[in-house]
């Protein structure tokens, strides 16, 4: 391991990267990160194989001619990282993608993107799935959001949504 300073761990379904510094690690430590990686892919395995069971039933009782079932599948969306009002609304923006005229017409009138930063402070430190499938994030203050409270009571630790 001579020479490795980090490590970078990339979820092809979002097209996001982990990156995981090891140069202050101690060998323990990086052996409960391995751990920790490999239970939240065991998650999503357990998750699939449920997925694909649903779609199997799904698809026997439709071709029993006893129910019609339409499934669909939801593309990930990302949490807002922007927002601001336009025309008495208030909109957001992932920060993926074309920026939205109204936000480019504010940063015309003198106005800085960070201004509509939704988290400013940089304080999320924890990121989770919410029941929707959608990435959603905590500050680790106040109420845990129902979404992750679920998750704690199915047995993952807090620690392995720690971003």
């Amino acid at each position: 391991m001579n020479g490795v300073k980090f490590m970078t761990v990339k979820f092809e379904d979002t097209n996001e990267s982990i990156h995981l510094s090891l140069k202050n690690h101690s060998l323990a430590e990086m052996e409960s990160i391995a751990q920790r990686l490999n239970e939240y892919i065991e998650a999503f395995r357990i998750e699939a194989e449920q997925e694909e069971k649903t779609l199997q039933l799904a698809k026997q009782l439709e071709l029993s001619g006893n129910i019609k079932i339409s499934i669909k599948r939801t593309a990930f969306k990302r949490p807002p990282k922007y927002q601001f009002k336009y025309n008495g609304e208030i909109k957001t923006w992932a920060g993926v993608g074309k920026m939205p005229l109204g936000l480019q017409e504010l940063l015309k009138k003198g106005k800085k993107l960070e201004d509509f930063l939704i988290d400013k402070s940089g304080t999320a430190k924890y990121m989770f799935k919410d029941s929707k499938g959608q990435m959603q994030t905590w500050t680790g203050k106040g109420k845990k959001p129902h979404d992750l409270e679920a998750l704690l009571v199915k047995g993952f630790p807090l620690e392995n949504f720690k971003i």
